[in-house]
């Protein structure tokens, strides 16, 4: 068996292309031919469903399993094998990337058209002081009468994410400009909000959380339906509500986590070792990055620089070694300015176990599953059949690889062929950047106004 290995530190050298080419080319050229996919991105897997042909087979292989693989292929069968590889472990730290711009001075956001928040009693407040039972919040930025946008963030942050002051436009400012009436939602997840710190799941999220704050929305504009916008958990508890029988929603931007995620290396271990479980079992009920300096909080930092984390993401602030550890590598800062950087210090906040518990089982499905494990959100795809969607996916996301969205987006136009459903990747994106990069305005919102805006 002849082996060929494209390894490298680097993104974007080439290495999928040069595997894949050459891969292709063997086999016309009458070899057998298996592809092993090491990157966490898993980029050639991607490639293969794409393609729809299986006559390169390709394997997403961790490197724990490197050896066993290449033993059974050189056991069982002759064949020709590639295997593609980067990073890991052993990543040299890499100095802070050139490419963060300077920042335009920090301005603050513009007074709100109003604020409302919701009570455990599901009576709603117009006050910007939050009540101790708060579980939800609104607020309103009316700009124009091309009619409601809702916007909700990830999970462990504050929908204040949608108003950046450290970039040229935030994407409330531009979709503003754009002429719409902006609603940025908090649902109970919010670290402004006391619900912050109960348990939950993201079945609540969808469940309860969307469709109360949609009823509050179109009953404010007079409107019979509304678009939204979704990031992370936003997207997919979004995509979830929908399913279970949403009502309302007549165009849905999702970016980045999908109803078919597909995680790294390092987010699928710290899943199939139950991380979020065993915090649980020993008491541990959140977790909040703690940026006060402290000697406990500088021995996990020592700790943290231990974990796999692309060469080129490695910097001087703690919380980006912290996010990593907790949810995966959340941008590229070759996509943020320098003040952006220092703004993710406040950014995250607390997050409960139970949600972190279900989310970790997701991972392991490998579906946006109940927090029970089960497929309630896949027995009615006609639910989607009236909403436009466009799925977001950043093409260096970290946390949820492009394969994911792919899934998703065939899924649903294999259940309803009549539906309008697109997908849009972002090269040179990650995750969080997509949103508060410095050059987002530029290359990310234009597609997100630009869908919104079709009839």
């Amino acid at each position: 068996m002849r082996t060929i290995a494209f390894v490298t530190q680097k993104g974007g050298s080439g290495k999928s292309t040069l595997t894949s080419s050459l891969a292709v080319a063997a086999h016309e050229a009458g070899e057998r031919v298996f592809v092993i996919d090491m990157d966490p991105q898993q980029s050639l897997v991607q490639w293969a469903e794409m393609r729809g042909l299986d006559d390169v087979p390709v394997n997403a292989v961790t490197a724990g399993r490197l050896p066993a693989t290449l033993a059974a292929l050189e056991r069982d069968i002759e064949i020709w094998g590639i295997h593609h590889g980067y990073g890991g472990l052993l990543d040299e730290p890499g100095a802070f990337p050139s490419a963060p711009r300077k920042a335009p001075p920090v301005r603050e956001p513009k007074a709100p058209d109003g604020i409302w928040w919701c009570d455990s009693l599901r009576r709603w407040h117009a006050d910007d002081r939050l009540g101790d039972d708060a579980f939800l919040r609104l607020t309103r930025y009316r700009a124009g009468d091309k009619g409601p946008v809702m916007l909700a963030t990830g999970f462990g942050m504050s929908s204040h994410s949608f108003l950046a002051p450290t970039i040229e436009q935030n994407l409330t400012e531009f979709l503003a400009d754009c002429g719409y009436d902006v609603w940025l939602f908090d649902y109970r997840a919010g670290i402004d909000l006391p619900s912050a710190g109960t348990e939950f799941t993201i079945d609540d999220i969808a469940r309860d959380d969307w469709p109360t704050a949609v009823r509050k929305v179109l009953e404010e504009t007079g409107r019979d339906d509304l678009q939204a916008f979704g990031h992370c958990v936003g997207s997919v508890s979004l995509q979830m509500a929908i399913l279970a029988g949403l009502q309302g929603i007549r165009t849905a931007v999702c970016a980045q986590f999908p109803l078919h995620p597909a995680s790294s290396v390092f987010n699928m271990v710290k899943s199939q070792i139950h991380t979020a479980d065993v915090l649980g079992t020993l008491g541990v009920d959140h977790v909040s990055p703690d940026t006060r300096p402290s000697l406990r909080d500088e021995t996990l930092d020592i700790a943290l620089r231990a974990l796999p984390m692309p060469a080129e993401e490695r910097c001087n602030q703690a919380v980006c070694r912290w996010i990593n550890a907790i949810y995966g590598c959340t941008h590229r800062h070759a996509q943020l300015n320098e003040a952006t950087h220092r703004a993710i210090n406040d950014m995250f906040g607390f997050g409960n176990i139970e949600t972190m518990e279900h989310l970790s089982l997701m991972l392991r499905k490998g579906h946006a599953v109940t927090h029970n494990g089960g497929m309630d959100y896949f027995d009615h795809p006609e639910r989607m059949a009236g909403t436009r969607l466009l799925l977001l996916q950043g093409m260096q996301n970290y946390i949820f690889h492009p394969v994911g969205s792919f899934r998703t987006w065939r899924w649903l136009r294999s259940q309803n062929p009549q539906g309008d459903y697109q997908r849009k990747e972002l090269p040179g994106y990650a995750h969080l950047d997509a949103i508060v990069g410095s050059r987002a305005a530029i290359d990310v919102y234009p597609f997100i106004g630009q869908f919104l805006d079709q009839p």
